[in-house]
């Protein structure tokens, strides 16, 4: 389930970055200024999913850093809206 449905930009130290999904079914993002992507987030996969984010040799650590923790961010919204959509559901075809 994805977290959002369109872009968010983010200012890197004056730069600014699209950020975007990359993939809806992995869950993954891509980061882009202008035409050049300079970040994506991958996955680790399995059962405890963690990020793994591959970013360009030119951005900062504290950028690359800053960009782990949105798509963490993101990921936790959207597997909050994913387990109260479930619960809901749940809840909905119980009580008919």
């Amino acid at each position: 389930m994805p977290a959002w449905r369109g872009t968010w930009r983010v200012d890197l130290a004056g730069t600014a970055v699209l950020a975007e999904p990359a993939s809806w079914w992995r869950g993954t993002y891509r980061f882009t200024a202008g035409e050049r992507t300079v970040a994506e987030s991958g996955s680790t996969g399995g059962w405890s999913p963690r990020p793994t984010p591959t970013a360009d040799e030119d951005l900062p650590l504290d950028a690359q850093v800053l960009l782990l923790w949105l798509v963490l961010v993101l990921q936790r919204r959207a597997y909050g809206a994913a387990v109260a959509a479930s619960v809901g559901g749940a809840v909905a075809a119980g009580s008919g």
